[in-house]
């Protein structure tokens, strides 16, 4: 089962909501070993900087598919406003999806990959970085969509 997850500052009451097919106490010893390594994202910050027990974790909804999960995970971190107002550093949906590169003068399918780290290595940009190339107006990157 996967599932959707959220997480609420107790004192800031600021949110951070996750999407994974482990656990919920896998993932939040995934975080919590991030946030040690020194992770430039907020929410590992916010877990280093005010400990773990300043946290609530809960499960908030699941998913049977990938892009189910996907889809919920965007749903709810609009409905609770968390990349403006809290922890999430993107909208949402990057889960190990399928990527399908195009080409841009063509628009013939030129490869498909995976996941977003596959992708990203063929053309030489991070997970972060393509995935929000992926949720943007044009999609485009390096001659490709």
């Amino acid at each position: 089962m996967k599932v959707i997850y959220k997480v609420t500052n107790k004192e800031s009451e600021e949110v951070y909501i996750g999407a994974t097919s482990k656990t919920l106490e896998e993932r939040k010893k995934d975080h919590l070993k991030k946030s040690k390594k020194g992770k430039s994202y907020a929410f590992q910050n916010a877990i280093a900087t005010y400990g773990a027990d300043a946290f609530k974790w809960e499960q908030i909804d699941t998913a049977i598919t990938t892009d189910e999960l996907a889809k919920k995970e965007k749903e709810y971190i609009l409905e609770y406003n968390s990349k403006e107002e809290g922890y999430n550093s993107d909208s949402g949906g990057g889960i190990q999806k399928t990527v399908y590169q195009y080409d841009i003068i063509t628009g013939e399918l030129v490869d498909s990959y995976s996941n977003l780290t596959i992708s990203g290595a063929v053309v030489g940009l991070n997970k972060q970085d393509l995935s929000k190339i992926c949720l943007s107006v044009n999609k485009v990157c390096k001659g490709f969509y």
